[in-house]
């Protein structure tokens, strides 16, 4: 049997040992689009403040591929799949056979049509080279920007002013988290927030991202405030990762419909 698994984070990690645990003779062949073995994304808050280092927010030893007797390849995007010949195509041109298919993906951060937005000092923080790139800005950086208030959008502010920075969140709900937490639970967390020396603009979104000489100075948002920042996080959300999947069976909403 030969086994494909498209993502290295927890699932495609968990999902391996299990494969191997029922199939012990099978093929696997795992496949991320980044350069890195598994680690945890929820950590990567963490190096930003600086309570861990790389070291340790790798989830699975250094030998967990040959442990498992796994295929990987990292750092190439798969592009393509091809249900009815059950192949995956990557960028790199190369073609990997399956019997059987798993998608673990995960979601890539929304892009916003905001002006200034693409460019130097906006990162996400959904991956290892997102928190390398904040980590590189925090020497010229006074001030941030965090657009969403969702938990990485919480996570990143928390991190960031433990570094000492001086932190603004805007949230275009009327609340912070709208879809994780109850009114009661967003007040009182932001209050917490707040005596942490985090601020917070409800009902409110960004209308311009300043920049001079390609450098970010500053923020104009929809209440006509302006904010000096230096470095701006964008957690206003993710999508799901299935692009690929265009063309076959599967069935897809705001992710991949399973039995």
């Amino acid at each position: 049997m030969e086994y494909v698994v498209i993502g290295n984070s927890a699932a495609g990690v968990n999902a391996i040992e299990a494969i191997r645990k029922a199939d012990e003779k099978g093929r696997i062949v795992n496949i991320a689009d980044e350069p890195y073995l598994p680690y945890s994304r929820p950590l990567l808050s963490y190096l930003v403040a600086g309570k861990v280092d790389e070291e340790r927010i790798y989830i699975r030893p250094k030998t967990f591929y040959r442990d498992h007797r796994v295929e990987p390849i990292l750092g190439d995007e798969v592009v393509e799949v091809d249900s009815k010949k059950q192949w995956v195509v990557l960028k790199s041109g190369k073609k990997i056979y399956y019997d059987r298919l798993l998608v673990a993906t995960g979601r890539k951060p929304v892009k916003l049509p905001i002006p200034g937005l693409e460019g130097e000092g906006v990162y996400p923080l959904t991956s290892l080279d997102h928190a390398r790139g904040i980590l590189s800005c925090l020497p010229d950086t006074k001030e941030v920007l965090v657009i969403g208030s969702g938990l990485i959008g919480l996570k990143s502010a928390e991190a960031l002013r433990i570094r000492g920075l001086d932190v603004t969140v805007v949230e275009i709900a009327e609340r912070i988290m709208p879809f994780a937490t109850d009114a009661r639970a967003s007040e009182f967390l932001q209050h917490v927030m707040e005596e942490n020396g985090i601020k917070f603009h409800l009902r409110t979104s960004v209308d311009e991202i300043e920049r001079v000489n390609g450098k970010i100075v500053g923020a104009r948002l929809s209440n006509g405030e302006r904010i000096p920042c230096q470095l701006v996080i964008l957690a206003a959300g993710l999508r799901p990762v299935f692009n690929f999947l265009k063309g076959t069976e599967a069935r897809v909403n705001i992710g991949v419909i399973v039995d």
